[in-house]
């Protein structure tokens, strides 16, 4: 997991909360008004390589939003090897994260497996805690790679 970002971070670690299989880094910038936004990248274990661990490490983000100060705004993205069909992953959405797909409403981003055409499932996302406002979401073919890229902008509010 990588985060790149055009801005200079006022913080970064790496890794922000401890999940099965794989670190989460994490960056931090502040904006205007005294606010600062994480952005972390996430990449927990598939189910195949064991349930428990699995679950665990999707709720285990919830961290990520519930520990966060009032008024800071919390970016969860990469391979989550999750939907909305998981009970996991509801958790996670419970816990205080929005959905950058589900807000704009405009349908999933079907984004695994990259070389079929149908049927693909949702496992990639970008999540946030309130303060942001997600416009643009969208998957796309990356070559060489087994899930399609996904993007959002995500605007202050």
């Amino acid at each position: 997991n990588v985060i790149y970002s055009r801005y200079e971070p006022s913080a970064a670690v790496p890794n922000v909360v401890s999940i099965p299989a794989a670190d989460v880094p994490a960056i931090t910038l502040k904006t205007s008004g005294n606010r600062t936004v994480t952005l972390c990248s996430a990449h927990p274990k598939s189910p195949m390589r064991g349930c428990r661990d699995w679950s665990a490490g999707i709720i285990g983000l919830g961290e990520l939003a519930t520990s966060q100060k009032q008024g800071d705004i919390t970016v969860v993205l990469g391979d989550l090897n999750s939907s909305t069909d998981h009970p996991s992953f509801r958790a996670l959405l419970k816990s205080g994260f929005k959905d950058a797909s589900l807000i704009q409403a405009a349908g999933p981003n079907l984004t695994f497996p990259s070389w079929l055409k149908w049927p693909r499932i949702e496992l990639d996302h970008v999540l946030f805690t309130p303060g942001l406002k997600p416009s643009g979401v969208k998957s796309f073919e990356v070559e060489g790679t087994d899930h399609l890229a996904l993007t959002a902008t995500l605007a202050l509010r």
